[in-house]
């Protein structure tokens, strides 16, 4: 299936796709349907195991630009502290997660950042957008939670119910307060938050090379689940 990708497209000045695909023929078909429509760039994420159409991927011109590790962890049945504040709507809060993540993701890899060819100072304000959308919208992100120090937010977690389970989307901390085990504390509030949802399993994505994080999330019990590559394509 081919997609158009507004968000990318007006992001980088480009006419922007997405390919969700599972077989080599759907992947034939939908190339030479974004190449009659215009689109110049493509991007497409797939699971690791579907190594033959990794390489039928790679035989078309696309390119390996992260991959995606997701560990689960079931919610216990214990009633949680819910020591965090929701940020959506309030304007002051939101002005400190959007500052919060503009530190602690500076220099932090992306899939956009690994493609050269894409506007790398755009590329490098995805993660504070991600965060400013998922405060205003809530078909981006359900909630956004942020701990504090001393009255100062320092660390926020976005949060999404996704029907069957709950999910984190973007967790950050404030350089200035790492080490101090804000992740975990993070990851507690993820958990006390999908309680109040009734769901039953929650689950994090992380890049692979983030081994910090994943460390955080085995210390507290969290399990490796499943994984994808994205790809980029020029046309």
């Amino acid at each position: 299936m081919l997609l158009d990708s507004p968000l990318e497209s007006q992001r980088f000045n480009i006419k922007a796709g997405k390919l969700k695909i599972s077989t080599k023929n759907e992947l034939k078909v939908d190339l030479a349907a974004a190449k009659e429509k215009g689109f110049n760039f493509l991007s497409c994420r797939i699971p690791t195991q579907e190594v033959f159409l990794f390489q039928d991927l790679e035989s078309a011109g696309f390119f390996l630009t992260d991959t995606l590790v997701y560990y689960k962890k079931t919610v216990p049945d214990e009633k949680l502290t819910q020591a965090w504040e929701s940020c959506l709507g309030n304007n002051q809060h939101i002005e400190k997660v959007v500052a919060v993540a503009r530190e602690a993701f500076q220099g932090y890899p992306s899939h956009y950042s690994m493609d050269l060819k894409l506007n790398q100072d755009s590329a490098g304000e995805v993660y504070q957008d991600w965060a400013h959308r998922s405060c205003r919208d809530k078909t981006i992100a359900t909630d956004v939670l942020a701990t504090f120090e001393g009255g100062q937010l320092v660390a926020f977690v976005s949060v999404k119910d996704q029907m069957s389970h709950g999910e984190v989307l973007l967790a950050a901390v404030h350089p200035a307060y790492q080490g101090q085990g804000l992740l975990q504390k993070l990851l507690q509030a993820g958990l006390a938050w999908a309680q109040t949802q009734g769901h039953k399993e929650m689950f994090y994505s992380t890049q692979l090379q983030n081994i910090a994080a994943q460390k955080a999330l085995v210390r507290q019990g969290w399990e490796l689940s499943h994984s994808f590559y994205t790809l980029h394509c020029w046309l």
